[in-house]
């Protein structure tokens, strides 16, 4: 199994919580958005064809010759045409 190492940013809201498992079976963790406390009542608010980016809180330490992705939910892109832009 591989380790890879999870820390908190130093502008991280860690009552948040990691990433986790919420479903048996699930192949991937839940991500949370970590806004700042100015945004986190009324959130992130994306114009029509807009971007933004969403901080997550963390930093990886990632081992030589593995990845970490991040995927939107299923639904988001059809329901909302909220989509992921991975470089």
């Amino acid at each position: 199994m591989v380790n890879i190492m999870v820390s908190w940013s130093d502008t991280a809201d860690r009552d948040l919580g990691l990433p986790t498992y919420e479903t048996v079976g699930a192949a991937g963790a839940d991500l949370r958005a970590n806004l700042p406390d100015d945004h986190r009542d009324a959130g992130v608010e994306i114009s029509p064809g807009g971007r933004a980016l969403i901080p997550t809180g963390l930093r990886l330490e990632i081992p030589i010759g593995y990845e970490v992705q991040v995927r939107a939910r299923s639904g988001l892109a059809l329901k909302h045409g909220i989509t992921l832009a991975n470089a």
